[in-house]
């Protein structure tokens, strides 16, 4: 039994409580600072990314702490040698890359001489040459269609005088078995220039525009077929937005007494992206010889 007299004061053991309760405050703190200052395990750069755009919190960063990712740890993965034309002055495997595109574990490529290249994307080595499944064709511009995994050249070819472009489907597989096979010519078989194709992955269309019919033609990407069909007459322009497609008409301008111009009139009409069926037509009246950008 202690002989500690209340009257006397507080217990002689309170004063030790509260100097081991201060050091254990000490220590935790200096245990979280410690932990603060070990290296963090960097999330993927993806992730963080997207956790930074979308401002979502994720293992309790703040939104200061997410802004702090940087693309520093971006690194060299692998170097990729094009297939070289006959044609070229360049030496082996140096051809100007114009275009690239990576999908499906795979990075296609275009060089200047119009050669186009499948490389595994892990192994860096040559899967197959593309130019051969378009038979052999110049290959200017590539598209990845999602809607049934397969990969649209566009070829370009000239033939009695003009310039023709040409559209083939590649499916994935084929191009991953090192045995590319197209299913023909898609998107209305030829376009002669200045005719031109345009893919829209919102809508999931492509649209292209005839010089020798004369018509703004919407297929679908899923199977290619043709949807339908805008005569181009008076068309000043045309573009494509999310479930519509806008085309922009106008009317000559005509001569009014006296021999002033009269004004003339912008219509602007908007179809509907699955069926070209006309939702709304708008009128705007213009000055005489107004631009219109």
């Amino acid at each position: 039994m202690s002989n500690w007299d209340r009257s006397t004061g507080p217990h002689p053991s309170a004063g030790s409580k509260r100097v081991h309760a201060l050091i254990e405050q000490q220590q935790l703190q200096a245990d979280q600072e410690a932990l603060w200052k070990q290296p963090r395990q960097r999330e993927p750069l993806l992730t963080a990314l997207f956790s930074r755009q979308t401002g979502s919190s994720r293992k309790g960063l703040s939104a200061r702490q997410r802004s702090q990712v940087t693309l520093s740890d971006i690194q060299l993965q692998g170097i990729f040698y094009t297939a070289q034309a006959q044609s070229s002055t360049l030496p082996l495997g140096q051809a100007e890359v114009v275009e690239v595109i990576s999908n499906a574990g795979m990075v296609i490529a275009i060089n200047r001489s119009g050669r186009c290249t499948a490389f595994c994307r892990v192994s860096g080595r040559v899967l197959c040459e593309l130019n051969s499944a378009c038979f052999e064709e110049d290959i200017s511009a590539l598209y990845w269609n999602k809607c049934n995994w397969s990969l649209v050249v566009v070829t370009v070819a000239n033939e009695e005088e003009c310039t023709c472009l040409r559209c083939y489907s590649i499916p994935a597989q084929s191009i991953k078995g090192r045995r590319p096979v197209a299913r023909g010519r898609i998107l209305g078989g030829e376009l002669k220039v200045p005719g031109f194709v345009e893919f829209d992955d919102v809508n999931d269309r492509a649209l292209t525009h005839c010089v020798t019919s004369r018509r703004y033609n919407v297929y679908d990407l899923y199977n290619y077929h043709l949807i339908f069909s805008i005569n181009d007459v008076d068309v000043e322009g045309i573009q494509m937005s999310p479930g519509v497609i806008m085309s922009q008409h106008v009317s000559a301008s005509e001569e009014g007494s006296g021999g002033m111009k009269r004004s003339q009139q912008l219509k602007l009409r908007l179809r509907d992206m699955r069926d070209g069926a006309l939702l709304k037509e708008i009128a705007l009246s213009l000055e005489p010889d107004c631009p219109i950008d």
